[in-house]
């Protein structure tokens, strides 16, 4: 804290007093070591085991998916009425997610239906995660008999032993999308990422625009549902940052919320909310930039009061009554019985705990604050509709509203980084000087000045 103290002047000047304590350490007191040593140390890196996706295999991925290769795969075994061919086709990448009504998202571990003209099923997966090579198939690039909305299967792990899918991996072309409830532990059955963690969270990527301009920036990086339409399943189920065309980062994101209205009792409502940095500068970004964007909640959870107090058990109804009817004695015919739901949607419990949700987000360029907005409320993906919730790299999403819909950024990823916990400035500013700025073509926004000595 800055100040200045008036009765240094006899009350004759006004005291004020500068709020700058987000760009240092902890306040200096008596207790010893009442400091974060970690930060003094410039040689080395620290270990955060918050670090849950971490990543190079990005840097030069394509921007645009002419076609998309297929393999087909044995599943004779295990689903009834299956034939394997051995096909292996390339087909228009357009025409074969129109047909599968999900245009944006392709997961790469998906697992698809074909029905050929003879009523057999056969089945594909993605072929090496490769996209763009030349189109070729035996049915005349013929997409129409792809059955289903979306994706048949999450993935082939599933079908033949029940277990749980890995992690999507990187594909050759943006964006990268995966589950994140699933694809970590030893059986792939933990979550990748939490839907909600203790304190909250940190993106980190290091960027190059290649020779582009902000046009091409578009969407960086999508929380939320795939290929969903209905706004209760996803407000509040969506997030994106994307660059906008004046050089900015932009969140938006659709909420849920209510009010208790004298005459109509609770009424539900939806709204848009947004924001934007200030224009990112020339120097800073002529290069390599490294981008961090943070979110620290007001209040911390642990344990059980996660998915309480504002998190997503407040999106469970709690009890309800359904009829019974007991199917052997048929005496027993018109009683009641109350049983426990799971299922998640908005309701007015949701609502009134928001402020439990809120927290500062931040964004940074370069180890630099160029962001900071206090009262941002969280998004805490839930389950709500039949498509999954994902992270999403390098690309928004057509649906949820149309408002994530930037577009496949065609700028270079060249690293990737998702800490389930919140950096605060030092850690931020220490991340950048020991493992970004020596490791990539970085130049300031504004060089640090260098004393020089000049003779009188």
């Amino acid at each position: 804290m800055n100040s200045q103290n008036i009765l240094k002047f006899w009350g004759s000047k006004l005291d004020l007093q500068l709020d700058s304590s987000e760009y240092y350490d902890y306040e200096i007191s008596k207790t010893e070591l009442d400091y974060d040593s970690l930060v003094l140390d410039l040689d080395n890196s620290i270990s955060y085991t918050g670090l849950t996706i971490n990543t190079t295999g990005m840097t030069g991925t394509d921007c645009v998916r002419d076609t998309i290769s297929l393999l087909e795969v044995n599943l004779t075994s295990y689903i009834t009425g299956s034939l394997f061919s051995g096909w292996s086709w390339v087909l228009p990448y357009s025409g074969f997610t129109t047909q599968l009504q999900n245009s944006d998202l392709i997961l790469e571990n998906d697992v698809y239906e074909y029905i050929d003209g003879s009523g057999y099923k056969h089945y594909f997966i993605h072929n090496a995660n490769i996209y763009n090579d030349p189109a070729s198939n035996p049915n005349s690039l013929n997409v129409a008999n792809f059955n289903g909305v979306g994706a048949k299967y999450p993935c082939v792990t599933e079908i033949i032993s029940d277990n749980c899918c890995p992690q999507d991996p990187i594909p050759t072309a943006k964006p990268w999308a995966y589950q994140i409830n699933h694809g970590a532990g030893t059986d792939n059955c933990s979550y990748k990422v939490q839907r909600r963690n203790e304190k909250g969270w940190t993106i980190d990527l290091v960027l190059n625009k290649d020779g582009s301009d902000w046009t091409s920036g578009r969407t960086i990086y999508y929380l939320g549902v795939r290929n969903e339409s209905s706004i209760s399943n996803y407000a509040d189920n969506n997030l994106s940052f994307s660059f906008t065309n004046d050089g900015r980062i932009q969140w938006r994101a659709i909420r849920y919320s209510g009010v208790c209205v004298t005459d109509s009792g609770y009424t539900e409502s939806y709204y848009t909310s947004s924001g934007q940095t200030p224009v990112l500068c020339v120097s800073g970004t002529s290069r390599d930039f490294n981008v961090t964007i943070t979110f620290e909640r007001d209040k911390y959870y642990t344990d059980c009061n996660l998915e309480n107090d504002g998190g997503w058990n407040d999106l469970i109804p709690g009890i309800k009554t359904i009829p019974y009817t007991d199917t052997v004695i048929t005496a027993v015919t018109s009683t009641q019985t109350t049983i426990y739901t799971t299922a998640e949607e908005l309701n007015k419990k949701w609502a009134l705990e928001r402020n439990r949700r809120l927290g500062t987000l931040k964004i940074y360029l370069n180890g630099r604050t160029i962001y900071k907005l206090k009262g941002w409320e969280e998004v805490i993906p839930s389950t709500r509709g039949d498509q999954p919730f994902i992270q999403s790299w390098a690309g928004g999403t057509q649906y949820s509203g149309g408002i994530h819909n930037m577009g496949t950024s065609c700028f270079n990823f060249k690293r990737v980084q998702y800490y389930q916990e919140p950096l605060n400035y030092v850690r931020v500013r220490h991340h950048y000087l020991v493992d970004i700025k020596p490791n990539y073509d970085i130049i300031e926004c504004v060089e640090d000045c260098v004393d020089s000595m000049v003779g009188l």
